[in-house]
């Protein structure tokens, strides 16, 4: 995924690629800035040729490497590094400091500042995640973290852990201390009505990220 400046132009190019929200469908783009129209997208940063012909390698579902390669739900496949088409840009947490207040908890303090955490409007979740801006698709968080757990019998009930699966097995990241943990630990899924009861939906990104998940937390 797009790293914030890993792979922008040294040099800023006029007619080169930019990686841009498109207010209109909501989602990430590249696209020439010749063709950026001020209030239908906003540029985040410049990208070299170099860097956008090297993305959107499809792969076959037999040869996929978490590694390496991403999936795309919107083409229904595998890419390397990931789609071109629905580009990624990973939004890191904020650094805790020593000079914040000690009332927070290790995990609160890696909040993003374009985030919040409040009582979450979904029966019995406790607390969520509610975003202060929008977020268009395609904007990645993570990784997930917490304690790193093999036996899912020592993981808390609660709802706070994950399973990661990757080429040598899979493992449990336990985030039910929120000082061994970061701020995802307050995500919640989206909740679905099916007729009679309810069901959950979260979109799931290599592992251990998580994208576009902000729905009425």
């Amino acid at each position: 995924m797009v790293e914030p400046e890993d792979n922008a132009e040294k040099q800023h190019n006029s007619n080169g690629w930019r990686l841009v929200i498109d207010f209109e469908e909501g989602a990430l783009k590249f696209m020439k800035q010749k063709y950026i129209i001020n209030g239908t997208h906003q540029e985040i940063q410049s990208l070299s040729d170099k860097f956008v012909k090297s993305i959107g390698k499809p792969i076959e579902d037999e040869y996929f490497d978490s590694e390496k390669h991403i999936y795309c739900g919107f083409c229904n496949k595998y890419y390397e590094p990931f789609c071109r088409e629905h580009p990624l840009f990973h939004y890191y947490e904020k650094n805790p400091t020593n000079e914040e207040s000690t009332t927070l908890t290790a995990a609160e303090k890696t909040l993003p500042r374009v985030l919040s955490i409040r009582p979450s409007k979904l029966p019995g979740a406790g607390n969520g995640v509610f975003s202060k801006i929008f977020i268009p698709s395609g904007v990645v968080f993570g990784p997930y973290e917490g304690v790193k757990l093999f036996n899912a019998e020592k993981c808390a009930k609660e709802g706070y852990t994950w399973e990661v699966v990757d080429k040598f097995g899979s493992y449990f990241l336990d985030s039910s201390d929120p000082n061994q943990s970061n701020w995802l630990r307050y995500i919640n899924c989206t909740r679905l009505w099916y007729g009679d009861k309810f069901g959950f939906d979260v979109i799931g990104q290599k592992e251990k990220a998580l994208q576009n998940v902000f729905h009425a937390s």
